[in-house]
Formats: structure tokens, sequence, C-alpha cells
């Protein structure tokens, strides 16, 4: 309504303007009244385009302040209960861990007995350990992944409330085999992708990166 408003007080001058310029053969106009007339439109147009590029400023800061006023206080709220999910995952999550270090323990004491009893030059022995090695390497790389999709899964949480969505899709890297014809039989559990659209689809890859960023 506001830009309506500026449009209107411009629109006269402006129409009034382009029609001497239009007809300035037939209103027998010299070629300096034209150039005035011309570099007087252009300046009313460039004072529209301040005003109005002023207007939409003003806006994005009422926007700005309305959305801090409003949806502030349930993002504390939400970040505060984040913090408190992501305290006792992480607690939940070593536990588990130290559960299964104690496992993985003790499965791997009786398998060095019984591999010193069955291979008294160590070789098997030694293989082993390169495998527990590679393993436990293994397992600290899914654990790093799963604490970074935890991280961004946190984030996507807020520019879901921030837009009032309610879903956010992700387009993970593909793998290998998802590129496979699905006629090949060998290939179990093989992925497929396929594009999201939408009319009312937005993409908030951006407002992701500097989430991400901030991590």
């Amino acid at each position: 309504a506001r830009r309506d408003a500026l449009d209107e007080e411009y629109r006269n001058t402006i129409l009034n303007l382009q029609l001497k310029l239009d007809n300035a053969e037939v209103m027998n106009l010299s070629q300096a009244n034209v150039d005035s007339l011309q570099q007087e439109l252009t300046a009313v147009k460039k004072e529209r385009g301040h005003r109005q590029w002023q207007m939409y400023q003003a806006w994005q800061q009422e926007i700005g302040s309305y959305v801090q006023s409003v949806m502030g206080p349930k993002i504390e709220v939400w970040q505060a209960k984040a913090q408190q999910a992501k305290a006792q995952q992480q607690a939940a999550a070593l536990a588990r861990q130290s559960e299964a270090q104690k496992r993985d323990t003790a499965a791997m004491s009786e398998q060095l007995n019984q591999l010193h009893a069955a291979d008294p030059s160590g070789k098997l022995q030694e293989q082993l350990q390169k495998q527990q090695a590679l393993q436990a390497k293994q397992d600290e790389i899914n654990a790093l992944e799963a604490h970074i999709l935890n991280d961004i899964a946190g984030r996507a949480a807020k520019l879901a409330i921030l837009h009032h969505y309610t879903l956010i899709l992700a387009t993970p890297s593909r793998s290998i085999a998802s590129y496979l014809p699905a006629v090949i039989p060998t290939v179990e559990n093989q992925e497929r992708y396929t594009d999201v659209t939408g009319v009312t689809t937005d993409d908030i890859t951006d407002e992701m990166v500097t989430e991400i960023q901030s991590l």
C-alpha cells in the first residue's frame, strides 16, 4: 500500500513528461527543450527509485524487528532445549560407546588368547590387530560424521522455526552405486535420487551455509 501511494505520487509527473517527449515533434520543441525534459524525467525517476529503496530498507527493518520480538523468545527456548537434548544425546552416546568398548576389549582379549594358542608365530595375531586398528579408525569417522549431521540438523531446525517450515529436504552426496541401472540385481538398498520441486518450495542453501559456517 505504501509503495502504491509512492508510485501514485510520481505517476502524473512522469506521465506528463513522457507525453511531452513522445509528442516533441508535434509540439515543435527544440532539441534543448527535449534534452531538458529528458533530464527532468530521469531525475524524477531516480528520486522515486531512491525513495522506493529507502522504503524497502525501512520495511526490512520492520520485518527484522518483528521477527526478533515474536520469534526471539521462541528461538531462545528452542536453543536451550536443543542444548539440553544435545547434552543428553552425547551422554547416552558416550555410555553406549563405553559399553561397546568394554565388549570389544573382552572379545579382543578372547580372540588374542585363541590366536596365541593356535598361532605361536604371531602372524595371524598381527593381521587381526591391523584389522582392529582399521575398524577403530572407521568407528571414529562414523562418530564424527554422526556428530556433524546432528549439528547440521539442529541448524536446519532453527531455520524451520524462523520460516515456519514443516519439512526441510536435503540432497546428500550421491554414492557410486546410485548411478547403476536399477535392473542390476547385485546392488542391495540401491539409492535413487530426484530433484525436489514445488510451487511453494524455497531454496535455503545459502542460509544453511551461513549457519554451518558459524558452527
